[in-house]
């Protein structure tokens, strides 16, 4: 039986991979107050745009919301009082996310790394049954620039 030896390979760290381009906070003139990015499977994605929607019409400031889909609007958000679009471009998302104070979004792997490029606030959402997500955003909590986080926790319709 040969003598086996083993070698630990050299392990290089990375740092976070973002689409984004790295921001500072200063960096940029704030344009809006919240930039809302959703994302998610279906049902949650649409509970999430329904219950996110009642907050942003009663929250002073300008806001901006990233459905993360080609589906249609429902009818309870047809003419929303903020900025809304379906799907962007990474670049134009970034310069969107950039210009803005604080950021609501999921807590995923992906995101959570977008993030740290950004240098803003976040409200992370873990989607319901997601056990990653509720790692990161229980982990994340209180740390970086600003971390907080909120469970949902219904089923099939969002709290009224």
């Amino acid at each position: 039986m040969a003598n086996w030896k083993y070698t630990r390979p050299p392990v290089y760290y990375l740092g976070p991979l973002s689409r984004f381009e790295l921001h500072t906070r200063s960096m940029d003139k704030k344009e809006f107050d919240v930039i809302v990015i959703l994302s998610g499977p279906e049902p949650m994605r649409t509970l999430l745009e329904v219950a996110v929607d009642k907050q942003l019409k009663v929250i002073p400031g300008k806001h901006i919301l990233i459905r993360g889909t080609r589906e249609s609007v429902p009818a309870e958000l047809a003419h929303p009082p903020y900025t809304r679009f379906d799907l962007l471009a990474a670049d134009e998302l970034n310069r969107l996310v950039a210009l803005s104070t604080m950021q609501i979004s999921r807590s995923g792997y992906s995101t959570v790394m977008d993030l740290t490029y950004s240098g803003i606030p976040a409200l992370m959402i873990p989607t319901p049954g997601q056990i990653e997500q509720e790692f990161l955003a229980e982990y994340l909590l209180g740390k970086g620039p600003g971390c907080f986080k909120v469970r949902m926790s219904w089923t099939s319709n969002p709290p009224g």
